[in-house]
């Protein structure tokens, strides 16, 4: 029996795996200390272990049935997408700096939302919303996060 693998899976798990160790060796840079009492560093060496793995898990799936469609059949790239999502990342960081958590996770989640075709104005908001008092509750009341939920101006 040949295992066969896919080109694009085996290179989007090899650039997983190079963000994972890159992101380890910067954290490497910082004190990591333990689970109980976490250093600057223990995040992002835990997030690029966590790439790591998922690159290993990637080339080590079995390979899904061959796609019988002719290339030209395939959709097309989702533009709008991938449009929102870096929006709603610079959005994040832009209105994280100068309005506060609230607003910053509203926008992300907000602009982000709106890359589904499906997802309508009232459901963006409404994820936003959602979203926006998960990250007061979590950020702020449990981790107290020193992060203004808004910045007056």
């Amino acid at each position: 029996m040949r295992i066969k693998i896919d080109q694009r899976e085996l290179i989007s798990a090899g650039l997983m795996l190079a963000i994972g160790l890159a992101t380890m060796a910067g954290g490497s840079n910082y004190h990591v200390g333990t689970a109980a009492r976490m250093g600057p560093g223990f995040y992002p060496m835990l997030l690029g272990g966590l790439l790591c793995l998922v690159s290993l898990l990637m080339v080590l799936s079995p390979a899904p049935a061959q796609d019988t469609a002719p290339e030209e059949a395939r959709a097309a790239p989702e533009y709008r997408a991938w449009a929102c999502v870096t929006g709603g990342v610079i959005a994040f960081i832009v209105l994280g700096k100068h309005a506060g958590l609230v607003p910053a996770t509203f926008g992300l989640v907000f602009i982000s939302a709106l890359g589904d075709r499906h997802n309508t104005w009232v459901t963006a908001t409404l994820l936003g919303l959602g979203m926006s008092a998960l990250a007061v509750l979590v950020f702020s009341v449990l981790l107290k996060i020193q992060f203004p939920l808004f910045i007056g101006g």
